[in-house]
């Protein structure tokens, strides 16, 4: 398994690989060199200031620590990132984001929400344990200042019961010694224009000449064939309803999965065909609608699926 190439200490923070170049950018060198990219993954690891932002090394004023089998992570620092600002007054820590101010309280388990409300987080949503995997844990988590600067344990501001999420897709390997944020946005699965779950019917005739129908793989979801469009590298898969039956699903002409099996079209977080299965695992850890295929320790597909797809799609665990 992939998991198995990787071998690092948590608490050390050692996990290291040979394509990671040493950090360049500090946040507003970042935001400065891609003023208009997305973020749609970020990797931490305790102990490092440096955070792997979608394909590039960006170093924080403040590293991720753990304390108390936690990870925590510093809030100005990911905020600044994602366009957003944390300021401090007294023991609470303002979150100010496009959706409204969330307000947290050092040593508190209450969040004060967009919508005006309070929220009191349900420590018994949480699923991981840094040391010893998953877990239900009982123990209050709550933000805390040190040295003025916010953090936040990782189940913290994601978990609230009820109350509206940021940062709210941590997924933490601790076996391997590092968290994975995914920010899911619409441009994650896409290749050469074409994006999943939209209707390839309706796109420009220009961007359909990209592709051309290679045939059926067979049957989807009961009513429909799933058919093949080959473009340079790259193959989408459409959602086509058969003579006879209803859109009952409302699939028809939809683009259920897109796979890459050419150097042409890399991922949003920048993985190609060819990187190693390393460089996957960093940069995407388990995503349930992302596969991927490897030969001879590098990889040969790259998939992006919806769960509308039963054919062709690699498995993930190599």
């Amino acid at each position: 398994m992939v998991r198995q190439l990787i071998s690092a200490g948590l608490l050390a923070g050692t996990l290291v690989t040979a394509q990671m170049p040493s950090a360049r950018l500090d946040v507003e060198g970042w935001l400065a060199l891609h003023p208009e990219e997305d973020i749609y993954g970020i990797t931490l690891w305790p102990d490092r200031a440096e955070v792997l932002v979608n394909n590039v090394l960006v170093e924080l004023d403040h590293a991720p620590f753990v304390e108390n089998d936690l990870l925590y992570v510093p809030l100005e620092d990911l905020a600044a990132l994602l366009g957003d600002t944390v300021q401090v007054a007294g023991n609470a820590i303002i979150l100010r984001t496009e959706d409204g101010p969330y307000i947290l309280y050092a040593g508190e388990t209450r969040v004060t929400a967009p919508d005006g409300k309070d929220y009191v987080i349900d420590h018994e949503l949480r699923q991981f344990s840094i040391r010893h995997g998953s877990c239900p844990v009982t123990a209050a988590t709550t933000p805390l200042l040190r040295d003025g600067t916010a953090y936040a344990p990782t189940d913290y501001v994601l978990r609230q019961q009820a109350s509206p999420e940021y940062l709210n897709h941590y997924v933490l390997y601790p076996e391997d010694g590092f968290a994975v944020l995914d920010l899911p946005r619409p441009g994650e699965q896409m290749c050469d224009g074409f994006a999943t779950m939209t209707n390839f019917d309706e796109l420009p005739a220009e961007q359909r000449a990209k592709v051309r129908e290679v045939g059926s793989l067979g049957i989807t979801r009961d009513y429909y064939d799933e058919v093949e469009y080959r473009g340079d590298g790259y193959a989408i898969h459409v959602a086509r309803l058969r003579p006879g039956e209803e859109d009952g699903w409302g699939l028809d002409g939809i683009i259920v999965a897109i796979v890459t099996d050419g150097p042409q079209c890399a991922t949003a977080r920048g993985l190609r065909i060819g990187d190693t299965p390393q460089r996957a695992w960093e940069l995407y850890g388990y995503m349930s609608h992302f596969r991927y295929e490897v030969e001879h320790g590098h990889i040969t597909r790259i998939a992006f699926n919806s769960y509308y797809t039963q054919h062709s799609i690699p498995s993930f665990w190599v």
